[in-house]
Protein backbone atom coordinates (compact mmCIF):
# COMPACT_ATOMS: atom_id res chain seq x y z
CA UNK A 1 0.00 0.00 0.00
CA UNK A 2 1.44 3.52 -1.25
CA UNK A 3 1.77 6.21 1.49
CA UNK A 4 -0.67 8.51 0.25
CA UNK A 5 -3.38 5.64 0.13
CA UNK A 6 -2.69 5.05 4.08
CA UNK A 7 -3.57 8.55 4.50
CA UNK A 8 -6.42 8.38 3.10
CA UNK A 9 -7.62 5.27 4.64
CA UNK A 10 -7.00 6.51 8.03
CA UNK A 11 -9.10 9.61 7.40
CA UNK A 12 -12.05 7.34 6.78
CA UNK A 13 -11.50 5.37 9.34
CA UNK A 14 -11.78 8.65 11.25
CA UNK A 15 -14.82 8.98 10.30
CA UNK A 16 -16.34 5.51 10.25
CA UNK A 17 -15.31 5.62 14.01
CA UNK A 18 -16.47 9.05 15.02
CA UNK A 19 -20.06 8.44 13.54
CA UNK A 20 -21.00 5.94 16.50
CA UNK A 21 -19.96 8.13 18.93
CA UNK A 22 -21.25 10.92 18.07
CA UNK A 23 -24.64 8.92 17.58
CA UNK A 24 -24.41 8.09 21.42
CA UNK A 25 -23.21 11.52 22.90
CA UNK A 26 -26.86 12.64 20.92
CA UNK A 27 -28.25 9.91 22.62
CA UNK A 28 -26.81 10.76 26.06
CA UNK A 29 -27.44 14.94 25.25
CA UNK A 30 -31.41 14.08 24.18
CA UNK A 31 -32.15 11.84 27.86
CA UNK A 32 -30.40 14.77 29.56
CA UNK A 33 -33.05 17.47 27.96
CA UNK A 34 -35.81 15.65 27.28
CA UNK A 35 -37.91 12.83 29.44
CA UNK A 36 -38.12 9.27 27.97
CA UNK A 37 -41.86 9.44 27.26
CA UNK A 38 -41.76 12.85 25.52
CA UNK A 39 -39.29 11.84 22.99
CA UNK A 40 -39.31 8.32 22.43
CA UNK A 41 -39.41 8.24 18.71
CA UNK A 42 -36.50 10.49 18.20
CA UNK A 43 -34.74 8.23 21.11
CA UNK A 44 -35.71 4.82 18.71
CA UNK A 45 -34.49 7.04 16.06
CA UNK A 46 -31.35 7.51 17.22
CA UNK A 47 -30.43 4.00 18.49
CA UNK A 48 -31.48 3.17 15.03
CA UNK A 49 -29.06 5.46 13.70
CA UNK A 50 -26.49 4.05 16.20
CA UNK A 51 -26.83 0.49 14.97
CA UNK A 52 -26.09 1.21 11.40
CA UNK A 53 -23.12 3.28 12.33
CA UNK A 54 -21.77 0.01 13.67
CA UNK A 55 -22.65 -2.26 11.41
CA UNK A 56 -21.12 1.08 8.77
CA UNK A 57 -17.63 0.06 10.85
CA UNK A 58 -17.62 -3.81 10.88
CA UNK A 59 -18.71 -3.41 7.47
CA UNK A 60 -15.66 -1.23 5.87
CA UNK A 61 -13.34 -3.48 8.34
CA UNK A 62 -14.64 -6.64 6.52
CA UNK A 63 -13.71 -4.59 3.35
CA UNK A 64 -10.55 -3.31 4.29
CA UNK A 65 -9.43 -3.80 0.48
CA UNK A 66 -12.20 -2.05 -0.84
CA UNK A 67 -12.78 1.13 -0.80
CA UNK A 68 -16.28 1.48 -0.14
CA UNK A 69 -17.83 3.99 2.50
CA UNK A 70 -21.09 5.05 3.90
CA UNK A 71 -22.24 7.91 1.72
CA UNK A 72 -22.25 11.15 3.73
CA UNK A 73 -25.77 11.76 1.50
CA UNK A 74 -26.97 8.95 4.83
CA UNK A 75 -25.31 10.83 7.34
CA UNK A 76 -27.38 14.42 6.30
CA UNK A 77 -31.12 12.42 5.68
CA UNK A 78 -30.03 11.55 9.24
CA UNK A 79 -29.55 14.95 10.74
CA UNK A 80 -32.49 16.16 9.09
CA UNK A 81 -35.08 13.77 10.27
CA UNK A 82 -33.18 14.00 13.97
CA UNK A 83 -33.60 18.05 13.45
CA UNK A 84 -37.65 17.12 12.45
CA UNK A 85 -38.01 14.99 15.18
CA UNK A 86 -36.31 15.92 18.11
CA UNK A 87 -38.18 17.94 20.55
CA UNK A 88 -35.11 20.19 21.03
CA UNK A 89 -32.36 21.13 18.83
CA UNK A 90 -29.11 21.19 21.25
CA UNK A 91 -28.77 17.22 20.66
CA UNK A 92 -28.93 17.90 16.80
CA UNK A 93 -25.42 19.73 17.53
CA UNK A 94 -23.48 16.47 17.95
CA UNK A 95 -24.38 15.11 14.33
CA UNK A 96 -24.28 18.33 12.75
CA UNK A 97 -20.74 19.11 14.09
CA UNK A 98 -19.73 15.62 12.72
CA UNK A 99 -21.82 16.44 9.37
CA UNK A 100 -19.34 19.31 8.43
CA UNK A 101 -16.30 17.41 9.58
CA UNK A 102 -17.08 14.85 7.14
CA UNK A 103 -17.87 16.98 4.39
CA UNK A 104 -15.15 19.20 4.94
CA UNK A 105 -12.82 16.25 4.39
CA UNK A 106 -14.58 14.24 1.44
CA UNK A 107 -15.80 17.63 -0.53
CA UNK A 108 -13.89 20.22 0.81
CA UNK A 109 -13.83 23.41 2.20
CA UNK A 110 -16.02 25.20 -0.78
CA UNK A 111 -19.16 22.80 -0.74
CA UNK A 112 -18.65 21.87 3.29
CA UNK A 113 -18.52 26.09 4.17
CA UNK A 114 -21.49 27.22 2.91
CA UNK A 115 -23.12 23.53 3.80
CA UNK A 116 -22.68 24.50 7.02
CA UNK A 117 -24.28 27.77 7.23
CA UNK A 118 -27.21 26.40 5.43
CA UNK A 119 -27.38 23.70 8.36
CA UNK A 120 -26.94 26.41 11.09
CA UNK A 121 -29.33 28.72 9.78
CA UNK A 122 -31.69 25.55 10.07
CA UNK A 123 -31.01 24.60 13.31
CA UNK A 124 -31.72 28.82 14.83
CA UNK A 125 -34.71 28.94 12.66
CA UNK A 126 -35.94 25.79 14.16
CA UNK A 127 -34.85 26.69 17.51
CA UNK A 128 -36.43 29.65 17.45
CA UNK A 129 -40.15 28.01 15.79
CA UNK A 130 -40.43 26.03 18.74
CA UNK A 131 -39.91 28.71 21.22
CA UNK A 132 -36.57 28.41 22.69
CA UNK A 133 -35.36 31.49 21.17
CA UNK A 134 -37.84 34.48 20.85
CA UNK A 135 -38.10 36.50 17.77
CA UNK A 136 -37.77 39.46 19.22
CA UNK A 137 -34.32 39.00 20.30
CA UNK A 138 -32.75 39.60 17.48
CA UNK A 139 -29.52 40.17 18.45
CA UNK A 140 -29.00 37.03 20.23
CA UNK A 141 -31.19 35.13 17.34
CA UNK A 142 -28.07 36.47 15.09
CA UNK A 143 -25.51 35.64 18.12
CA UNK A 144 -26.41 32.24 17.95
CA UNK A 145 -26.81 31.94 14.23
CA UNK A 146 -22.76 33.38 13.89
CA UNK A 147 -21.75 31.03 17.01
CA UNK A 148 -23.39 27.48 15.43
CA UNK A 149 -22.02 28.87 11.61
CA UNK A 150 -18.28 29.09 13.29
CA UNK A 151 -18.59 25.44 14.74
CA UNK A 152 -19.90 24.11 11.55
CA UNK A 153 -17.21 25.89 9.84
CA UNK A 154 -14.51 25.17 11.85
CA UNK A 155 -15.13 21.65 11.80
CA UNK A 156 -15.62 21.61 7.98
CA UNK A 157 -11.91 23.55 7.93
CA UNK A 158 -10.45 20.88 10.16
CA UNK A 159 -11.49 18.01 7.67
CA UNK A 160 -10.53 20.02 4.46
CA UNK A 161 -7.25 20.49 6.79
CA UNK A 162 -6.83 16.75 6.74
CA UNK A 163 -8.07 16.18 3.21
CA UNK A 164 -5.80 18.39 1.78
CA UNK A 165 -3.07 17.17 4.19
CA UNK A 166 -2.88 13.59 2.70
CA UNK A 167 -3.95 15.56 -1.20
CA UNK A 168 -0.26 17.01 -0.90
CA UNK A 169 1.42 14.09 0.40
CA UNK A 170 -0.35 12.00 -2.47
CA UNK A 171 1.30 14.24 -5.06
CA UNK A 172 4.60 14.56 -3.52
CA UNK A 173 4.98 10.98 -3.59
CA UNK A 174 4.06 10.64 -7.04
CA UNK A 175 6.52 13.21 -7.64
CA UNK A 176 9.33 11.38 -5.94
CA UNK A 177 8.25 8.40 -7.86
CA UNK A 178 9.20 10.01 -10.85
CA UNK A 179 12.71 10.39 -10.11
CA UNK A 180 14.26 7.17 -10.85
CA UNK A 181 18.26 6.65 -11.99
CA UNK A 182 17.06 3.63 -14.40
CA UNK A 183 14.45 5.64 -16.37
CA UNK A 184 17.26 8.69 -17.08
CA UNK A 185 17.01 12.54 -16.90
CA UNK A 186 15.13 13.38 -20.41
CA UNK A 187 12.26 10.57 -19.33
CA UNK A 188 12.75 11.36 -15.33
CA UNK A 189 11.93 15.36 -16.21
CA UNK A 190 9.36 14.49 -18.50
CA UNK A 191 7.31 12.62 -15.74
CA UNK A 192 8.15 15.48 -13.08
CA UNK A 193 6.76 17.75 -15.51
CA UNK A 194 3.44 15.87 -16.59
CA UNK A 195 2.69 15.90 -12.62
CA UNK A 196 3.09 19.13 -12.47
CA UNK A 197 0.82 20.05 -15.53
CA UNK A 198 -1.74 17.51 -14.13
CA UNK A 199 -1.56 18.89 -10.31
CA UNK A 200 -1.65 22.79 -11.19
CA UNK A 201 -4.15 22.03 -14.16
CA UNK A 202 -1.68 24.20 -16.73
CA UNK A 203 -1.41 23.74 -20.72
CA UNK A 204 2.55 23.16 -19.66
CA UNK A 205 5.44 23.04 -17.63
CA UNK A 206 8.92 24.07 -18.27
CA UNK A 207 12.11 23.15 -16.63
CA UNK A 208 15.56 26.12 -17.01
CA UNK A 209 19.06 24.31 -15.64
CA UNK A 210 22.01 26.24 -15.71
CA UNK A 211 24.76 23.99 -16.17
CA UNK A 212 28.05 26.27 -14.77
CA UNK A 213 30.64 23.55 -15.83
CA UNK A 214 29.90 23.73 -19.15
CA UNK A 215 28.53 27.33 -19.33
CA UNK A 216 25.50 26.47 -21.03
CA UNK A 217 21.53 26.67 -20.19
CA UNK A 218 19.61 23.61 -20.85
CA UNK A 219 15.75 23.92 -21.61
CA UNK A 220 12.85 21.27 -20.95
CA UNK A 221 9.57 22.24 -22.08
CA UNK A 222 6.25 19.65 -22.17
CA UNK A 223 2.88 20.25 -23.21
CA UNK A 224 0.00 19.18 -21.52
CA UNK A 225 -0.93 15.77 -22.90
CA UNK A 226 2.57 14.80 -25.03
CA UNK A 227 4.00 11.59 -24.24
CA UNK A 228 7.22 11.99 -26.11
CA UNK A 229 10.67 11.84 -25.27
CA UNK A 230 11.91 15.16 -24.04
CA UNK A 231 14.83 16.76 -25.83
CA UNK A 232 16.78 19.90 -24.29
CA UNK A 233 17.94 22.73 -26.07
CA UNK A 234 20.58 23.90 -25.44
CA UNK A 235 21.69 27.41 -25.30
CA UNK A 236 24.03 29.69 -24.47
CA UNK A 237 24.93 31.66 -20.99
CA UNK A 238 24.01 34.84 -23.07
CA UNK A 239 20.23 33.70 -22.98
CA UNK A 240 19.69 33.65 -19.12
CA UNK A 241 17.99 36.28 -18.68
CA UNK A 242 15.25 35.01 -21.44
CA UNK A 243 14.73 32.46 -18.99
CA UNK A 244 15.94 32.59 -15.70
CA UNK A 245 14.46 36.01 -15.13
CA UNK A 246 17.84 37.61 -14.06
CA UNK A 247 16.86 36.54 -10.78
CA UNK A 248 16.89 32.97 -9.47
CA UNK A 249 15.89 34.29 -5.68
CA UNK A 250 12.89 35.31 -6.78
CA UNK A 251 9.33 33.99 -6.83
CA UNK A 252 6.93 35.13 -9.33
CA UNK A 253 3.65 34.45 -10.58
CA UNK A 254 1.94 36.19 -13.96
CA UNK A 255 -1.45 35.90 -14.34
CA UNK A 256 -1.58 38.40 -17.44
CA UNK A 257 0.90 39.72 -19.29
CA UNK A 258 -1.25 42.55 -21.43
CA UNK A 259 0.31 46.01 -21.31
CA UNK A 260 1.07 46.38 -17.36
CA UNK A 261 0.05 42.62 -16.56
CA UNK A 262 -1.11 41.29 -12.79
CA UNK A 263 0.85 39.11 -10.68
CA UNK A 264 2.87 38.82 -7.75
CA UNK A 265 5.81 37.17 -5.78
CA UNK A 266 8.17 37.35 -3.21
CA UNK A 267 11.87 36.82 -1.89
CA UNK A 268 12.59 33.18 -1.26
CA UNK A 269 15.04 33.51 1.40
CA UNK A 270 12.95 35.96 3.30
CA UNK A 271 9.56 36.28 2.37
CA UNK A 272 9.53 39.45 1.24
CA UNK A 273 7.27 40.94 -1.40
CA UNK A 274 8.59 42.41 -4.20
CA UNK A 275 8.01 45.71 -5.80
CA UNK A 276 9.33 44.80 -9.45
CA UNK A 277 8.80 41.71 -10.12
CA UNK A 278 10.91 40.74 -13.16
CA UNK A 279 9.20 39.49 -16.84
CA UNK A 280 10.37 37.23 -19.44
CA UNK A 281 11.32 39.13 -22.86
CA UNK A 282 8.43 39.66 -25.22
CA UNK A 283 10.35 37.40 -27.63
CA UNK A 284 10.60 34.31 -25.32
CA UNK A 285 6.58 35.26 -24.80
CA UNK A 286 5.67 35.43 -28.06
CA UNK A 287 7.45 31.84 -28.32
CA UNK A 288 6.08 29.65 -25.75
CA UNK A 289 2.84 31.36 -26.12
CA UNK A 290 2.74 32.67 -23.13
CA UNK A 291 -0.67 34.07 -21.23
CA UNK A 292 0.40 33.65 -18.03
CA UNK A 293 3.25 31.53 -15.67
CA UNK A 294 4.22 30.74 -12.13
CA UNK A 295 8.14 30.05 -11.45
CA UNK A 296 10.01 29.31 -8.42
CA UNK A 297 13.72 28.47 -8.50
CA UNK A 298 15.54 24.96 -7.71
CA UNK A 299 19.13 24.33 -5.95
CA UNK A 300 22.22 22.29 -6.62
CA UNK A 301 24.51 21.94 -3.35
CA UNK A 302 22.46 24.66 -1.25
CA UNK A 303 22.28 27.64 -4.37
CA UNK A 304 19.62 28.21 -6.53
CA UNK A 305 20.76 26.07 -10.18
CA UNK A 306 17.06 26.64 -12.21
CA UNK A 307 14.09 27.23 -12.53
CA UNK A 308 10.60 25.59 -13.08
CA UNK A 309 7.92 27.01 -15.11
CA UNK A 310 3.76 26.18 -14.90
CA UNK A 311 2.36 27.60 -18.33
CA UNK A 312 -0.84 29.44 -19.20
CA UNK A 313 -3.35 28.33 -16.61
CA UNK A 314 -6.68 27.13 -17.02
CA UNK A 315 -7.52 29.39 -14.10
CA UNK A 316 -6.31 32.70 -12.48
CA UNK A 317 -3.02 31.23 -10.07
CA UNK A 318 -3.75 32.06 -6.30
CA UNK A 319 -1.12 33.14 -3.84
CA UNK A 320 -2.15 29.54 -2.36
CA UNK A 321 -0.72 28.02 -5.43
CA UNK A 322 2.52 29.87 -5.83
CA UNK A 323 3.10 28.77 -1.91
CA UNK A 324 2.57 25.37 -3.07
CA UNK A 325 4.52 25.28 -5.86
CA UNK A 326 7.28 26.56 -4.34
CA UNK A 327 7.23 23.74 -1.33
CA UNK A 328 7.13 21.18 -4.25
CA UNK A 329 10.03 22.71 -5.76
CA UNK A 330 11.99 22.55 -2.23
CA UNK A 331 10.86 19.09 -2.24
CA UNK A 332 11.88 17.51 -5.30
CA UNK A 333 15.05 20.03 -5.49
CA UNK A 334 17.59 17.25 -4.08
CA UNK A 335 15.72 14.61 -6.44
CA UNK A 336 16.64 16.78 -9.72
CA UNK A 337 20.35 17.37 -7.74
CA UNK A 338 20.48 13.61 -7.71
CA UNK A 339 19.71 13.25 -11.61
CA UNK A 340 21.97 16.02 -13.08
CA UNK A 341 24.81 14.59 -10.73
CA UNK A 342 24.43 11.03 -11.77
CA UNK A 343 24.56 12.69 -15.49
CA UNK A 344 27.51 14.87 -14.66
CA UNK A 345 29.64 11.30 -13.32
CA UNK A 346 28.11 8.69 -16.42
CA UNK A 347 29.28 12.01 -19.00
CA UNK A 348 32.73 11.98 -16.97
CA UNK A 349 33.16 8.02 -16.82
CA UNK A 350 32.21 7.70 -20.89
CA UNK A 351 34.37 10.55 -21.22
CA UNK A 352 37.48 8.62 -18.80
CA UNK A 353 36.11 5.44 -20.81
CA UNK A 354 36.85 7.48 -24.34
CA UNK A 355 40.54 8.82 -23.35
CA UNK A 356 41.85 4.91 -21.66
CA UNK A 357 40.16 3.17 -25.23
CA UNK A 358 42.09 6.17 -27.13
CA UNK A 359 45.35 5.57 -25.02
CA UNK A 360 45.01 2.18 -25.58
CA UNK A 361 44.50 2.45 -29.84
CA UNK A 362 47.42 4.84 -30.02
CA UNK A 363 49.66 2.51 -27.79
CA UNK A 364 48.83 -0.72 -29.75
CA UNK A 365 48.70 1.03 -32.98
CA UNK A 366 52.50 2.24 -32.00
CA UNK A 367 53.47 -1.62 -31.22
CA UNK A 368 51.71 -2.59 -34.69
CA UNK A 369 54.18 -0.66 -36.32
CA UNK A 370 56.93 -1.32 -34.76
CA UNK A 371 56.44 -5.20 -35.27
CA UNK A 372 56.00 -4.27 -39.09
CA UNK A 373 59.27 -2.71 -39.03
CA UNK A 374 60.89 -5.42 -37.63
CA UNK A 375 59.33 -7.85 -39.78
CA UNK A 376 60.14 -5.53 -42.60
CA UNK A 377 63.65 -5.69 -41.97
CA UNK A 378 63.99 -9.67 -40.82
CA UNK A 379 62.50 -10.19 -44.36
CA UNK A 380 65.24 -7.81 -46.04
CA UNK A 381 67.88 -9.86 -44.12
CA UNK A 382 66.61 -13.39 -45.15
CA UNK A 383 66.23 -12.41 -48.90
CA UNK A 384 69.70 -10.30 -49.12
CA UNK A 385 72.13 -12.27 -51.61
CA UNK A 386 74.63 -14.27 -49.93
CA UNK A 387 77.60 -11.60 -50.73
CA UNK A 388 76.31 -8.91 -48.55
CA UNK A 389 75.42 -11.45 -45.67
CA UNK A 390 79.12 -12.50 -45.60
CA UNK A 391 80.19 -9.25 -45.97
CA UNK A 392 77.77 -8.44 -42.75
CA UNK A 393 79.08 -11.37 -40.82
CA UNK A 394 82.74 -10.92 -42.20
CA UNK A 395 85.08 -9.71 -38.91
CA UNK A 396 88.38 -8.59 -39.38
CA UNK A 397 91.42 -10.07 -37.56
CA UNK A 398 91.37 -6.99 -35.07
CA UNK A 399 87.87 -6.97 -34.33
CA UNK A 400 88.49 -11.06 -33.82
CA UNK A 401 90.84 -10.25 -30.94
CA UNK A 402 88.86 -7.44 -29.49
CA UNK A 403 85.84 -9.83 -29.09
CA UNK A 404 88.04 -12.22 -27.59
CA UNK A 405 89.56 -10.11 -25.23
CA UNK A 406 85.83 -9.14 -24.58
CA UNK A 407 86.04 -6.12 -25.52
CA UNK A 408 83.73 -6.19 -28.67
Amino acid sequence: MSPHESDRRHIERQIAYARPIVALLALIALLEQIPYRNAHRTIYFLIAYLFLAVVALLFERMLSGLTWHLPLACDLIALGLFIYLSPTTVPAWFPYLFVCYAAGIRWGLRVAFPMAGGLALLLVMITAVKGDVHWMRVMAWLGLVGATLAAGGGSAFLGDLSRSFAAQNELLARVNSTMQVDQGLSESLRLLLEELTQAFHTDGAMLVYRDSDLERIFVWQLRSGESERLIPENLALTRADGFLLDDLDATICWNSLVNAGAGFGWDRRDGRTLKALPRLPSATQQVLALRSFMSVSFEQMGKPAGRLFLLNGRRAFRREDLMWFERVARHVGPSVENIFLLRHLRARAIEGERSRISRHRQKYSLLFLVGISVSRMCALMFHAPDGIKRRQHRSSPQQGRLRHAGLA
